[in-house]
């Protein structure tokens, strides 16, 4: 596996996991974490991220597969060690990141983001983002610690400005009120 290690304090985007080797020659399956397959493609330097950090690698074919892509990479030459990155979550550089459409944002655009209501209300901060499989939800938490869960849909979702920092939601009438009851009924 290639030696240089990620600069300290680089930003990365997550593009796929590494799920299990593919025949003799060091192909691996993927799982696509971006909603353009044929970015893997395009795909040139990458950062294989396991629990000991990054490492580079440079992806050498890809191919479709079923539901998901191959990938080979060159420090992985035949299956044995293939199967030694397995779990790996195939990352580039935030320079590397496409461009998206309009109204579309990566995620580590909307954490950190402010959150106001269409009346001015502020709820907190973006924290997290949760995968539900059919909307993601918007963790937002305030100074005291409270969490609100906001659906990341458009018609909730009505405006992000990333320049200012400001999410604007147009929440359901009582959303926000059954989010703090819950969490008051859970503590």
């Amino acid at each position: 596996m290639a030696e240089a290690k990620a600069k300290a304090g680089a930003d990365f985007l997550a593009v796929g996991r590494l799920l299990r080797p593919w025949g003799l020659d060091g192909a691996l399956v993927v799982q696509s974490l971006t909603d353009d397959v044929g970015r893997f493609a395009r795909l040139g330097e990458v950062w294989l991220k396991r629990d000991q950090g990054r490492v580079s690698a440079r992806v050498t074919a890809c191919r479709p597969q079923g539901a998901h892509t191959l990938l080979w990479f060159d420090c992985a030459p035949t299956r044995t060690e293939a199967e030694g990155l397995v779990g790996a979550t195939v990352e580039v550089s935030l320079d590397q990141a496409e461009p998206l459409p309009s109204g579309s944002y990566y995620r580590h655009d909307l954490v950190g983001l402010r959150v106001l209501t269409v009346a001015g209300a502020e709820l907190g901060r973006v924290v997290s983002i949760l995968e539900t499989g059919a909307a993601d939800v918007l963790v937002v938490g305030d100074d005291a610690g409270a969490e609100v869960l906001l659906p990341a849909a458009r018609n909730v979702v009505v405006d992000v400005d990333l320049v200012t920092g400001v999410l604007t939601v147009d929440p359901p009438e009582g959303l926000i009120e059954l989010n703090r009851r819950a969490v008051k009924a859970a503590g």
